[in-house]
């Protein structure tokens, strides 16, 4: 046990285990706020598994992966992903940082703290994911409506350029609405490199689901028909769908849109 002297300011901490680190460790970290400012505490239940990947999130997730490795170990590199629910946004950070995670520390973000833009300021060489990035650095630092006040994301436009200090990082921010997003993040490459859109998944992808899973395979087409004319077709869509025919045989594709809680369409099919 010690007294903990930072800055004239003492802390007490209740045990021996404590040093002084040069770099963050490989691990996959969560970062929450303490009275002290921000601390890294290990995520041990960050879901990495996954079952078969449909669709493109393998594809980019595994361009993200080989940018990162070739970046300029001098500047961060910047990634938005986004799209609306069950697109593969998640997925996609998921399958990043299961390539990376044996050789870089891993930080995950999910809420907004006093003291986050400057610890992220001494990073290096570190993966950092904001799942949701627009919910919760939503307004300005102080949580209130005065609009002269910086906001949350104004704090992060140093860190991104690399301007604090910081570099050699990876930065994965998925956003559900772009609209919530500081107009200076948009249209920025040297802030954020890569902007991956995701849009609903194509006919080839419901096909390719209901050949693996399908019981009746006949109903196939009529499946990517059907599904072809809501509004957007995720795999939560997809796989949910299929479950219902498969339980409810006698049900045609048509049946079940017309009870699923689906957005359709009222212009013509899209697939």
């Amino acid at each position: 046990m010690a007294f903990l002297n930072i800055d004239g300011d003492y802390y007490w901490m209740d045990g021996d285990g404590v040093s002084v680190d040069e770099s963050i460790k490989k691990n996959i970290w969560k970062m929450v706020p303490t009275k002290m400012g921000p601390k890294l505490t290990p995520l041990d239940d960050f879901k990495l598994s996954h079952g078969k990947i449909y669709g493109n999130s393998q594809a980019r997730a595994n361009h993200i992966v080989e940018a990162f490795r070739k970046n300029d170990a001098e500047h961060n590199l910047g990634v938005l992903l986004s799209g609306g629910r069950g697109l593969g946004k998640t997925l996609t950070t998921r399958l990043v940082i299961e390539q990376l995670k044996d050789d870089y520390p891993i930080i995950v973000i999910s809420e907004y703290m006093h003291g986050m833009a400057d610890f992220l300021s001494h990073l290096k060489n570190t993966v950092i994911l904001m799942d949701e990035f627009e919910k919760f650095m939503v307004g300005n630092i102080n949580g209130d409506d005065n609009k002269e006040e910086q906001t949350k994301q104004e704090t992060l436009l140093s860190v991104l350029d690399g301007n604090t200090g910081s570099a050699g990082n990876l930065y994965l921010l998925t956003v559900n609405n772009t609209y919530k997003l500081d107009e200076n993040l948009i249209s920025r490459p040297g802030r954020i490199k890569y902007h991956y859109v995701y849009k609903s998944e194509d006919a080839s992808v419901v096909k390719a689901y209901c050949l693996d899973n399908l019981n009746d395979k006949s109903k196939i087409d009529d499946v990517v028909n059907v599904l072809g004319s809501t509004k957007y077709v995720s795999m939560d869509i997809i796989s949910s769908f299929v479950d219902e025919l498969n339980k409810f045989p006698d049900l045609s594709p048509t049946d079940v849109r017309d009870y699923f809680n689906l957005d359709v369409n009222t212009s013509k099919l899209k697939y």
